[in-house]
C-alpha cells in the first residue's frame, strides 16, 4: 500500500516549557501538545492511494502490477483510509541556517558513510529505476554495482572514479554477473560440500529465480545507464539533493532521538503504541499555519482517544524538562553494535601488545571442562576491564562468536585484526564505506591467508572457501549500525536512516574536549566554564582512577567564575574510541 498521512492539529497548542540554556534550545523553538483530556485533541488522517504488488505465476512469470483508486463517477483520484482523534507531541524546529555535511568534514568516517548511503538513497528513489524494478530490485542492484565498482578499485589499486572509467569500456553484465556469483555467492539450486582431494562435479544448470531476473536487469542497457548516470556520487561534489536529503536524516534524526527520550522517561510503557511522523502532510487552509522555515516532528498515539501515554509524557516532561532533554541526547550515545566494534578492534591490538590478555585468552581457548571454561571466563573478564574494556553484554558475546570462536589460535587474532586496519586503509583511499562482503571477497584473493585459516575448515580448491571464512570473521560496522540505534517505525511512511553524529555536530558546537593526560587540563576545564562551555574530560582506558581522582577533586574544589564559586555537574559518562571521558557542565552558567 502507498500511504500518506495528515495530521490536523485544532490549534497551535498547549505550549511546554523549554530548559533554559539547553543546547537543544539552538533549533527547537516550541513544544505543544494535544490531549483530550484539555480537550484539545487532534485529528490523524492515514490513506492509501495507490497498492503495488508483484504475482508470480506457477510457470516462474511474474507480474508488477499498480491499482490506484479513483471515484467512480468521474475517475478523479480518491483515498481507502481512517481518520482518528488521538493525542500527540508536536516539537517546532528550525534547522539552523549555515547546517550542512561537507566532504571537507574534519570526521572522515562520518562522510564515507554518507556518500555511500546517499548513492544508495538515489537508486532506491530513482524515478526511472521505479517504472522498471520493485524495491527490493533497486536494493539488490545497489549492492551489485557499489560492489563491482568498489572490487574494481581495490583490486587494480585505483580510485573509483578510474574504475567506473575502465568499467564503461568493458562488459558491464558480465560484471554485475561475476559480482553475484563471487561476493553475493548467488548459489546453484544444489550445492555439494567438497572433501579434501576431491573434484567439483559437474555444474548445474539450475539459477535462483532471483538470480535470474537480476542477471537480466544487469544486462538491460537502460539500467547500466541509469546506474552509471548516479556512480559520480560517490566521488564529485555534493548536488542540491545531497543537502535537501541531509536535512531529511536531520529530520529522522531528531525525531528518532525525541521518541526514545519518550520510552526512556516512561519505561513502563510500549514504544510501539506511539508513532513518530516527521512529514504532518498538507495543512488545511482553516487549520492554523505555523511560521515559514519551521519544521514539525509530531509523536501520537496509536489508539482513538488516548490511551494515557502521551499523558503521562507530560506529566514527566512538566516535573523536569531538562531531563526529557538529557535524556534525548543520551540516545545519541553510540550504540551496542558501535561498541561492540571499537572494543572487538582494541581487544585485538591488545592481543598484540599485552602479554596478560594473550595468556587469558590461550587460557579460554585450552579449557576443556565446564569449571575450567567458567574460572578462565571469568579471569578473562577482570583482565579485559583492568585494560579498559568494556565486559557488557553484547562485547562479551560478540568476542566469544568471534574472536573466541571454536579453532581459533592467536594466528586468527593476528589475521582478524590486519583484515581491520586494512579495511580501515581501502575505507580512507576509496572515500567511502566499503561492506564487509566486498573487502572479504578482495582479502580473500591473498594466498598468503591459507596458512591462517587451515585449520579452521576444510580447504576447497576454489576461492569461495577463504571468501566465506573471512566474512564470517568480519562484523557490521559504520553506517549501517548507527542508522539502527534511532531507528522507528511507522506503518504508513517510510522514515529515512539516522545518523546521531548529525545531531552532535550541532549540540556539541562550542563544548571542549580536554584530555586528562595534558598538564595543564585542569586550567582548560576552568577556562571552558568561564565561557560558558559544556566540557567532555577524557581519560585513556589505563587512567580510570585518575578520571575518577579528576572528577572528586572538581567535585569539592569550588572553580571561581567572576564573583561566585561553582562546581561542576556531571551530566553522564560516555566511552570513546580511545578512552572513557565524563561530560561536566556549570548549572549556573546557563541559568
Amino acid at each position: 500500500m502507498e500511504w500518506r498521512s495528515q495530521i490536523i492539529p485544532p490549534d497551535l497548542g498547549i505550549k511546554l516549557e523549554l530548559p533554559q540554556g539547553s543546547p537543544w534550545c539552538k533549533f527547537i523553538t516550541e513544544v505543544c501538545c494535544f490531549t483530550h483530556t484539555q480537550q484539545s485533541p487532534m485529528e490523524v488522517r492515514r490513506f492509501a492511494i495507490a497498492s503495488h504488488a508483484n504475482i508470480r505465476f506457477d510457470n516462474g512469470q511474474e507480474l508488477d502490477t499498480t491499482i490506484r483508486f479513483t471515484q467512480r463517477q468521474d475517475g478523479s483520484p480518491a483515498a481507502v483510509g481512517f481518520a482518528q482523534s488521538v493525542d500527540g507531541l508536536v516539537f517546532r524546529f528550525c534547522i539552523p541556517p549555515n547546517f550542512s555535511i561537507s566532504p571537507s568534514d574534519s570526521n572522515q568516517e562520518k562522510i564515507r558513510a554518507f556518500r555511500t548511503a546517499y548513492f544508495r538513497h538515489r537508486v532506491l528513489t530513482d524515478a526511472r529505476l521505479c517504472e522498471l524494478t520493485n524495491v527490493f530490485q533497486r536494493e539488490w542492484l545497489y549492492q551489485i554495482y557499489i560492489s563491482m565498482l568498489t572490487a574494481r578499485a581495490l583490486t587494480a589499486q585505483i580510485s573509483l572514479h578510474e574504475a567506473f572509467e575502465t568499467l564503461l569500456g568493458e562488459n558491464m553484465g558480465q560484471e554485475m554477473a561475476r559480482v553475484l556469483d563471487n561476493i553475493f555467492q548467488t548459489l546453484n539450486v544444489e550445492e555439494t560440500l567438497l572433501e579434501e582431494g576431491e573434484s567439483a562435479p559437474e555444474p548445474i544448470q539450475g539459477r535462483q529465480r532471483v538470480h535470474d531476473r537480476l542477471l537480466a536487469l544487469g544486462n538491460a542497457d537502460i539500467i547500466q545507464t541509469i546506474l552509471n548516470d548516479l556512480a559520480p556520487i560517490l566521488w564529485s561534489e555534493p548536488d542540491e539533493e545531497w543537502h535537501s536529503w541531509v536535512a531529511l536524516r536531520f529530520k529522522a534524526t531528531l525525531g528518532g532521538a525525541l521518541l526514545d527520550a519518550c520510552g526512556q522517561l516512561c519505561p513502563h510503557f510500549d514504544l510501539g503504541d506511539l508513532i513518530l511522523d516527521i512529514d504532518p502532510g498538507p495543512r488545511p487552509l482553516d487549520s492554523p499555519a505555523i511560521s515559514e522555515g519551521v519544521e514539525e516532528i509530531w509523536i501520537t498515539e496509536s489508539t482513538i482517544g488516548g490511551g494515557g501515554v502521551i499523558e503521562e509524557i507530560l506529566r514527566r516532561y512538566a516535573a523536569d524538562p531538562a531531563n526529557f532533554f538529557c535524556l534525548a541526547e543520551s540516545a545519541l550515545s553510540p550504540g551496542d553494535f558501535e561498541i561492540v566494534d571499537s572494543e572487538l578492534t582494541r581487544l585485538l591490538e591488545l592481543t598484540q601488545t599485552s602479554a596478560d590478555v594473550a595468556d587469558v585468552m590461550a587460557d579460554v581457548r585450552l579449557a576443556e571442562r565446564h569449571s575450567e571454561l567458567k574460572q578462565a571466563s571469568d579471569r578473562l573478564r577482570k583482565v579485559l576491564s583492568s585494560e579498559g574494556i568494556l565486559v557488557t553484554h553484547p562485547v562479551m558475546t560478540a568476542i566469544n562468536a568471534r574472536v573466541l570462536r571454536p579453532g581459533s589460535t592467536p594466528e586468527t587474532d593476528k589475521l582478524l585484526l590486519d583484515l581491520i586496519r586494512l579495511w580501515h586503509q581501502k575505507e580512507a583511499r576509496l572515500g567511502i564505506e566499503i561492506d564487509a562482503r566486498v573487502f572479504a571477497y578482495v582479502a580473500s584473493n591473498d594466498n598468503q591467508l591459507d596458512q591462517a585459516l587451515l585449520h579452521l575448515g576444510l580447504v576447497q580448491p576454489n576461492p569461495y572457501w577463504r571468501f566465506q571464512v573471512i566474512y564470517g570473521l568480519l562484523w557490521a560496522r559504520g553506517n549501517i549500525v548507527r542508522s539502527r540505534a534511532l531507528s522507528s517505525y511507522n506503518p504508513f511512511a517510510v522514515v529515512a536512516d539516522a545518523d546521531r553524529e548529525i545531531l552532535l555536530d550541532i549540540l556539541q558546537v562550542g563544548d571542549r574536549t580536554v584530555w586528562l593526560n595534558e598538564t595543564n587540563w585542569q586550567e582548560q576545564v576552568e577556562e571552558a566554564f568561564k565561557q560558558g562551555a559544556s566540557v567532555s574530560l577524557i581519560a585513556s582506558p589505563d587512567a580510570r582512577g585518575d578520571l575518577k581522582s579528576a572528577i572528586l577533586s572538581l567535585a569539592v574544589e569550588p572553580i571561581e567564575l567572576g564573583f561566585l564559586q561553582v562546581y561542576p555537574l556531571v551530566e553522564g559518562v560516555q566511552t570513546y574510541p580511545r578512552g572513557f571521558g565524563v561530560r561536566l557542565r556549570v548549572r549556573e552558567t546557563v541559568q
